[in-house]
Parts: C-alpha cells; structure tokens; sequence
C-alpha cells in the first residue's frame, strides 16, 4: 500500500493526546464528606472493572477514527502493475468490422460498446496526452496523433467497415506508426477476436517497450444465419436460354431453422421467393428458376431475415448475359462453311472469316475461339500466332482437310502424336457419353437409340477415352486436349464428302458448347470486399481514356492495367461497401459488378479469454480485460494505472469508528 500524501501521516502524531488524556486524570478533585463511606465502597469495587473496559474501548475508537482520518487525507491506494509517465502516447485499436455488429448486451452493440471505451480515455490521462486511432479500414487519421478532444470527434464518424484485418496485420500497421524514443507507449486493442479472421495470434511478438491492453468483447449469443454464396447451376449460357440460380444459407447457431423465407430480387422486383430448413450447424440449398427472358445485364439481390446479425442478410450478385462470342474462321478458298452457318447468329456469336491467304492477326488476341477450317497447312507465322495465343487460354478448333500437312499440324497439337490415315472408307460414329459435362443440358430428355452418322478419317492419334466423340471400333472422332488453352480436334473434315455429321442434330449443339466453353470474360456473380481485383474485357480503348467506378453517385479512379484486351482493376477496398458498382469508360456504363463482405466475417465464434490469456500470460506488460459499458472500461483503467485508491474505506472507517465511540459513552 502507498500512498499519494504521505506528508499527512505526520497527523498521526494527533494520536499521543487522546493517550496522554487517557493517562492522566487533569481533572480537579473536590471533597465531599458522608456519615457513612462503607456503601460507596462497594460501589466503586463493582464498578471500577466496567469503567476500565469502557475507557479502553472509547481510547481505541478515539485512536482508529483519528488513525483512518489521517490516512482520508494521505489517500492511500494498492499501486498499479503499470507507471504512468506524465506525456505518455496512447495507440487504439478498434475493430469495426461487420461481425462487431453483434449484440454485448441488451441492444447494445459491440461496436457501441468499443466506441464508448474510446470516449473515456481522454478522461483517465494527462491533458497533453497523444492519442493515434487506428481502425480495419487503415484510414488516413491513423497517420495522425490527435488530442483528447480531437480524438471524441473522431469517434462519431467511425462506422461499420467491410474489410476484416488479421491481428498480425494490425500490429504490423500499429507497428509502423509508433513513435520510437518514448518513455511510455501505451496501447488498447478493443476488438471482438473473431476465430475466422484472427489469424494466428501465437506468432505475434510484442515489445516489452508497449503497455498492451487487450479489451475482447464477449459476445451473448452466436447464432447467426446468412447467405454463404450463389451460384448458377447453368453458368454457360447464351441467347434464349434457361437460367436458374442456387443460394446456399448456412446456420452457425445451435438451434435448427424452420421455415425460413427467402426472396429473390432481380432488377429491384422480386423474381421468386421460397422457405427453406437449415439444421443447426450446417448448410442447405435452395433452387431458384430465373426464368428466360434476362436483361442482357440484371442486378440481384438474395435477401433472408435474421435478428440481431443483419448486415449478412442480403447477398448481391449480376447476371451478365449481354456478351457475344469472338469466334474466328481461318478457312480455306471456301466461303460458306457449316461453320458459318452455326456460329453466323449475330444475336449470340461476333464472328469473322478470313482466308488462309488473308489473315488479320491483330483479330485473334481478341477472339474467344479460333476454328482451323480444312486449311492444308498451317504457316510458321500462323503456327506462333497460335501457340500465344493458346498460352493466354484461348480455344483452338481444328477441323483438318482432306490431305492434311502433319508436321504443320503438329506445331500446334501437343500431347498427341498425330498420323496420316489414308482411306476413303466411312465408319459409324458411337453415340455420345451424355454422362461427360461436355453435353450437360444439350437434350432436355436423352434417346436410348440416337442414330448416329458416318464419318471418314484422315488423321489419328491414338486411344482417347476421354474423347468427346468416337468411332465404334473405339478411335477418336473428335477429341479435347487441354494445355493453358483448350484445342478441339476433329480426325477428318466437315464436309458432304467426308460426313454428314454437319448436317446432324448433335453438330450445332457441339460446336455451342465448344463457343460457351471458350468465353474467357464470363462476368463473376460477385466479388468479395476482401479481394477487389477484377478483370474486364475491353477491346479497345484509347490512351487517353479513363475507367472509373460508380456508387449511387460517388465516383473514383480504380487502379487500372490492360494487357491484350483485358484490363484489370484493382479497387480501393476500404472505400467498398456491399452492393453494385458502375464500371464507367469515359463516363459511359460498359458494365456492373456486386460486391459481399468475405463470408468468414458472418461465424462470429470468438478466441476463448482461457486461451488469450495462454498466449500472453507469460508477457508482463500485456493485460487482458473484460468489460461491458463505459464505467467498468473506467475502473478497469484506473485500476491499471492509478491504482486501486482506498481513501473511501479509510473515511467510511474513520466515521464508524467516530460513531462507535459516540455510542460507547452514550450507551457504556
């Protein structure tokens, strides 16, 4: 025990007159004469014990209330673990990520609750103290030292961000900004300690210059229900077709959901709507049907209702439908191929034919597919062509001629050894393996008998089990070979002569998938705040042109690149909020994107205090906390750097003990 006046413990000097007084009887006597002295006698001996007790027990109360009033005014207080310097810099963080939206308390948030700590500090140190708040968003002001005053201001433009921060990338920011060469750096880290986004806290190494408090904010319950993800269950689509959407809800609480409604939004009117179970601690699908007829661009929105955790309630997403195809024919003297005729639709396909002897290369970093049409050879300038532009992921079809050049071919075919065949004679081809995902959705309903036509070879290359089309007695028809492009092989042309498979009901359903399957700029569903990088396809653009993102009216400059037409974007992600943005080209809208907060957000399972304590126990100079309201944060700090005072006892003791002197003589 210490204390902050020790000066006045010279008052217990005080304490020598009540014993002097006890001592010495300064009263003066006076004589008084009765006939008889015998029966005082005997009350002086039956009296003189209790007078005694009485006596010592006033001396000790006059001396403990005299004592406790001394050490009133010297106030006495149990000295904290940590000195407090007179100038010292106080490093906050707050955690203002979405899952601090969950409840600490009676509709109280843990935001609020964090919020409320904040406000207290200036309070509890020095006038000349420096405060640095530092937030998941790594906004500027956390540069910045801020007074008292600043410091309560700030506190009222703080809101719910979207950006999550492992502990090592806060300390790390923290870290950076701490000023060294200071007596005393004190930091408190409010935060909820979410296990999702935590990271790996036992890594952490923290100076023993730093006072670290840690404040965790236990939350009163976990249960939280929210949308994990969409997806299309026909993610390659064009035209006319159906569309339908699968949203996935995942129950983190302990108690099964019952019937719980969820709606689809599309273009801001609702689409569909369903109910759906969702056992404790799982996950459940539900389907939706979209129907046919898409805007070529829809915004949407998957909405369900769940209390008190609502920020996940709503997930957003886009259906991009609008694209066309880049197809490329390089064809031999031939000008109208079955080729054109499946991919000439204007309403889907971009499509571009060019003789052999013609060729506009520029057209085919652009294209999405590239069909080879019965050329007899392929040029070594086109062979390089190719090869960039199969590297970059593009899909190659190749139809051969009739007398095919195999070396030239081979230039561009890897994994396969290619041979000539030479015959005329036409085989039956077998009937597809609809269980392949290559023909998923082609037939609505599947014929056990699909008669099948023929078809001549001109090239082979060997056993392919996983062959999209193949003869009867077992060798390719049509193959799919895989590099960082895709290249589709026929073994022999596409010609009244050599088949009549362009002429069958399953040929333009082929070449479709081939066309979906080659898309390259198929637009995401949805970004997550947590990773703003995207890519959009651009054609062309002029050097002096400017992409720009939209928010309901608030704009800004994404970082931008564009390589080969596709340009990427790289988004500031502490300025992202979920919803739909605008992607503008010299003010024009190309396109718009959805953005969700990164779902590790919504399991709001905390770090047990039993294991922070584990991790930091062994450090001196870090403290773990709880608290729940402003006034407990107060004590809390007090006690940890003023002390535990104590004068109050010492003045509630000093008053009893006055008392009971005063009922000793009034009642003794």
């Amino acid at each position: 025990m210490s204390f902050l006046y020790p000066q006045f413990l010279y008052g217990l000097l005080a304490l020598s007159i009540p014993i002097i007084v006890h001592l010495f009887n300064f009263r003066k006597t006076k004589r008084v004469y009765y006939s008889s002295t015998q029966f005082l006698k005997n009350i002086k001996e039956a009296s003189t014990s209790r007078l005694k007790i009485k006596h010592w027990l006033i001396l000790s109360s006059r001396l403990l209330f005299i004592t406790f009033l001394v050490f009133a005014f010297a106030q006495p207080f149990i000295p904290a673990q940590q000195q407090r310097s007179s100038d010292p810099d106080v490093y906050i963080y707050l955690d203002n990520s979405a899952s601090m939206t969950n409840e600490v308390g009676t509709d109280f948030r843990a935001l609020d609750a964090g919020l409320s700590f904040i406000n207290q500090l200036p309070g509890l140190f020095a006038a000349g103290t420096r405060y640095k708040l530092l937030t998941n968003d790594f906004s500027s002001f956390s540069n910045f030292f801020q007074s008292g005053n600043e410091l309560s201001d700030l506190t009222t433009e703080i809101s719910v961000s979207g950006n999550n921060r492992t502990f090592e990338e806060v300390w790390a920011r923290m870290q950076s900004s701490i000023e060294t060469g200071r007596k005393q750096n004190d930091i408190f880290w409010i935060s909820d300690f979410q296990l999702s986004t935590i990271g790996t806290i036992e890594e952490v190494e923290i100076d023993s210059n730093y006072n670290f408090n840690l404040f965790p904010l236990d939350f009163e319950s976990y249960s939280n229900l929210y949308i994990d993800s969409v997806y299309l269950n026909n993610p390659f689509f064009l035209g006319q077709d159906k569309v339908s959407l699968t949203a996935v809800l995942k129950n983190m609480g302990l108690e099964d959901k019952f019937d719980v409604p969820i709606k689809v939004f599309l273009n801001n009117i609702q689409n569909s709507n369903a109910t759906i179970d969702v056992p404790a601690g799982s996950s459940a699908e539900v389907e939706f049907d979209l129907g046919f007829d898409l805007d070529e661009l829809s915004i949407g929105r998957v909405s369900i209702e769940d209390y008190p955790i609502t920020f996940d309630n709503d997930f957003y997403f886009t259906i991009d439908k609008g694209n066309k195809i880049d197809v490329m024919e390089i064809r031999s003297s031939i000008s109208n191929t079955s080729v054109k005729s499946v991919y000439g639709n204007i309403d889907l396909y971009d499509f571009k034919s060019f003789s052999y002897t013609n060729i506009d290369y520029s057209q085919i970093e652009l294209a999405d597919l590239i069909v080879l049409n019965e050329l007899n050879e392929i040029a070594p300038s086109l062979s390089i062509f190719l090869n960039e532009f199969l590297s970059e992921g593009g899909t190659l079809v190749v139809i051969p001629s009739s007398s095919p050049d195999l070396a030239s071919y081979q230039s561009i075919i890897f994994g396969r050894t290619l041979s000539n065949i030479d015959s005329t004679l036409r085989e039956e081809l077998a009937g597809p393996d609809m269980a392949n995902p290559f023909y998923e959705r082609v037939f609505e309903e599947v014929s056990t008998v699909l008669a099948m036509p023929e078809a001549t070879r001109v090239i082979q290359w060997g056993t392919d089990r996983t062959a999209l089309l193949r003869f009867k007695n077992g060798q390719p028809f049509l193959s799919r070979i895989a590099r960082n492009g895709i290249v589709y092989l026929f073994s022999g042309p596409l010609n009244d002569i050599s088949t009549g498979f362009h002429n069958h009901a399953l040929f333009v359903p082929v070449m479709y998938k081939m066309a979906i399957y080659s898309r390259q700029d198929f637009s995401r569903l949805y970004y997550s705040i947590n990773n703003p990088v995207i890519e959009i396809r651009i054609d062309s653009i002029d050097q002096n042109s400017v992409v720009k993102m939209d928010r309901e009216g608030q704009e800004f400059i994404p970082g931008q690149r564009l390589i080969s037409g596709n340009m990427t974007l790289e988004l500031p992600y502490e300025v992202l909020e979920p919803g739909f943005y605008n992607i503008l080209l010299d003010s024009k809208k190309i396109s718009t994107i959805a953005f969700n907060l990164d779902n590790k957000e919504s399991d709001l399972s905390q770090i047990k205090l039993e294991t922070l304590e584990s991790t930091f126990g062994g450090q001196d100079n870090v403290s773990i906390f709880q608290a729940t309201n402003e006034k407990e944060f107060a004590d809390v700090v007090r006690k940890e750097y003023e002390g535990t005072p104590l004068w109050k006892f010492a003045i509630i003791l000093a008053l009893f003990f006055l008392l009971t002197e005063v009922l000793l003589i009034r009642f003794l």
